[in-house]
């Protein structure tokens, strides 16, 4: 998955990281980037399992003012 994060939106035109942050409940992760430019959301199931690591969702929101509002880049979970 963070392959094709940064083939959508390189780490260049994030901007300054401002607060990572992961929510964990069970097996289940929530990893929320929250740059300058951009919020990176990503899901992953992490339970020991024949697939150890499995990576559910990601969704890229800019906060481009020029936009109007905020604007996902991949679809939402």
């Amino acid at each position: 998955m963070a392959e094709i994060i940064d083939e959508v939106l390189p780490a260049a035109d994030r901007g300054k990281l401002l607060l990572g942050v992961v929510t964990k409940a069970g097996c289940n992760d929530l990893e929320t980037d929250d740059y300058e430019n951009v919020t990176i959301n990503r899901f992953r199931h992490r339970c020991l399992l024949p697939n150890p690591e499995i990576e559910g969702a990601a969704r890229i929101t800019r906060k481009s003012p020029s936009c109007g509002r905020p604007d996902s880049i991949l679809p939402p979970f």
